[in-house]
């Protein structure tokens, strides 16, 4: 199969390429390297040292399977070249991975909210025209975010897929509709995911096309077995404010001797998947049956839901740190029910892994390697969700115990 992956270069996207390459898949990268120049805006740059780029795609094509091509691109706002791309691949799929993808970086400033509302629609919109006008036999499959549910209390599981509501016409008789279970988006990053909902169904309603929309929950870990086949493609390692999941920013807190700075109360309560896993989902994805009776198919791409406090304490058993309560940066209810019914990937034969010692072992690892490389002060909240948080001042306790570990 012929494969565009979009934001090829990204946390997602990188080991997602390399999934499919190592399948037998060929695939075109497009990437615009938005994300390398962010962390580099930001100052937060990835715990282990990646290579370019150029490298990355060189060294699979030398010493593996030559079967990946990447391309620099701005596909929100550069149509042409897309189309001229997509004409001169001639791919079977379009895995679109290229979105702002953090929350706190779209809630920051005006600046990030109205950066991660550009690029994320306009760039679906781009592929979508596209495939409705010239590749119409092409599967899309966009990765989503299961935040667009929103984490108000959910006493019940969220249904996946489309589902039958009955609603009060008037006083004497109801009606039904069948349509996506509601959503509550907290932030602008996670309303964008919600307009591309509404997006896909349009064009799947109007021109028939297949799409795919991967509802995901927060990815943590950093490799899988692809990214370890050479130095050079080490994946992304994020632990900073604006894009460390949570995970892994405890992990690095863990590690380094620093506490574990829980916002809130700690009952938010979340649903997670770890990175070597949404690389077989979305390949799955790829592959399953079409189904022509189901509309878009929503799949929920998650392996388990934990609170924040569940994921602290696993991660203070592993490695002897302290829980540190701070006040909560983020607008956001801090103790309430969230679940969804995720049986359409097990359904396919996947068996996704849940937070497990050995996997953590595995990422602090990781975090040793690489510990002169840690800047802590990163870490803590600084401007999320419109109003500023005191920093920590960590570096300088990072410098205590940064020997200790090397």
């Amino acid at each position: 199969m012929k494969v565009v992956v979009t934001g090829g270069d990204g946390f997602c996207g990188w080991p997602t390429t390399l999934h499919l390459a190592n399948r037998g898949h060929e695939v075109l990268i497009i990437d615009d390297g938005s994300r390398r120049r962010i962390a580099n805006d930001l100052t937060a740059q990835s715990l282990t040292p990646i290579v370019s780029l150029k490298q990355r795609v060189e060294t699979w094509n030398n010493e593996f399977r030559k079967n990946l091509q990447f391309q620099t691109l701005n596909i929100a706002e550069d149509y042409e070249g897309l189309r001229t791309a997509l004409r001169e691949f001639g791919p079977h799929a379009i895995v679109h991975l290229a979105a702002q993808r953090s929350a706190p970086y779209s809630m920051g400033d005006r600046t990030g909210g109205y950066y991660t509302l550009f690029n994320n629609i306009l760039s679906i919109q781009n592929i979508l025209h596209l495939i409705s006008t010239e590749f119409r036999d092409v599967r899309l499959v966009h990765l989503g975010s299961i935040g667009v549910y929103g984490y108000s209390d959910h006493p019940n599981a969220i249904p996946e897929g489309l589902v039958e509501f009955r609603y009060d016409a008037d006083e004497d008789r109801g009606a039904r509709v069948r349509t996506r279970f509601p959503v509550s988006p907290g932030s602008l990053y996670h309303t964008s995911k919600a307009q591309i909902g509404v997006l896909l169904d349009y064009y799947h309603a109007t021109f028939g096309l297949d799409l795919v929309d991967l509802y995901q929950g927060i990815v943590w870990g950093t490799q899988t077995p692809e990214t370890l086949m050479h130095k050079n493609f080490v994946n992304r390692f994020d632990y900073d404010e604006y894009y460390g999941t949570v995970v892994n920013r405890f992990l690095v807190q863990g590690s380094v001797g620093l506490p574990l700075s829980v916002y809130g109360k700690g009952m938010q309560t979340r649903a997670f998947i770890h990175i070597a896993d949404t690389v077989k989902c979305i390949e799955a994805a790829l592959l399953a049956k079409r189904r022509n009776d189901a509309g878009v198919q929503v799949y929920h791409q998650t392996a388990e839901t934990l609170s924040v406090r569940a994921v602290a304490e696993a991660v203070a058993r592993f490695t002897g740190a302290e829980i540190d309560t701070i006040a909560n940066p983020r607008g956001e209810v801090e103790d309430h029910r969230f679940s969804v019914v995720s049986d359409r990937f097990r359904n396919l034969g996947l068996r996704p892994r849940t937070l497990a010692e050995d996997l953590l072992q595995e990422m602090q690892e990781t975090v040793f390697r690489y510990s002169r490389r840690l800047n802590a002060d990163v870490i803590a909240p600084r401007v999320v969700w419109g109003r500023s948080v005191p920093k920590h001042g960590e570096q300088e306790q990072l410098e205590q115990v940064t020997d200790k570990i090397s």
